[in-house]
């Protein structure tokens, strides 16, 4: 009788087991699911882009396959980014408010700094 018992607690044991494995697999589905249509809208975004390039590059009478020096592109992509991030400083700190750290991906909280007038 205690044998069959522990049969039983065995056999609970295992079909929990399986439903969670089970819930687990339809889990990781589910995120490759969602990882293949996000892969399907970046490759369609990239496609677009790449036929724009093409009638740019037509347009430009620039050749398809000659390369472009991007280098001073981002250069001054990189000087402005840091001369609105030192204007956004500056005028955060003429208002008195003060950026917190990022809370999560892009959210930033402000918070109103006392300061003694």
């Amino acid at each position: 009788m205690a044998d069959q018992q522990g049969a039983t607690t065995t056999d609970l044991q295992a079909a929990l087991e399986i439903k969670e494995l089970k819930a687990n697999i339809m889990s990781g589905e589910a995120r490759v699911k969602e990882l293949v249509q996000q892969i399907n809208k970046l490759s369609a975004a990239l496609e677009d882009l790449n036929d724009e390039n093409t009638v740019l590059r037509r347009k430009a009478g620039v050749p398809e396959g000659a390369p472009l020096d991007i280098k001073g592109l981002k250069m001054q992509k990189e000087i402005t980014i840091a001369q609105l991030r030192s204007v956004n400083a500056l005028l955060e700190r003429q208002v008195g408010f003060q950026a917190l750290p990022p809370c999560s991906a892009g959210e930033v909280e402000v918070q109103r700094v006392h300061r003694p007038c």
